[in-house]
């Protein structure tokens, strides 16, 4: 799980890690999902407040539910 971006440096250094975190970890050591860079996460960190409750609707806090689901179905 990382934040995807939507380009410059911030895309070349997302590249570089997830390559480096590809080559350190196997497959079914990693997450599938990923979390986009939304503003709206920085904005309810800001108001401390959980993204999935200060605005459910958007993509980052829609990605946190699915990472959220995802990591509880891996649960023995």
């Amino acid at each position: 799980m990382f934040i995807s971006s939507g380009g410059g440096l911030l895309s070349r250094y997302y590249k570089q890690v997830m390559k480096r975190v590809k080559q350190d970890f196997y497959f079914y050591q990693l997450f599938h999902t990923s979390i986009p860079m939304d503003v709206n996460v920085a904005k309810a960190v800001d108001s401390f407040c959980p993204i999935v409750t200060a605005m459910p609707n958007y993509s980052g806090s829609k990605s946190f539910i699915k990472l959220t689901k995802e990591f509880l179905s891996n649960l023995p």
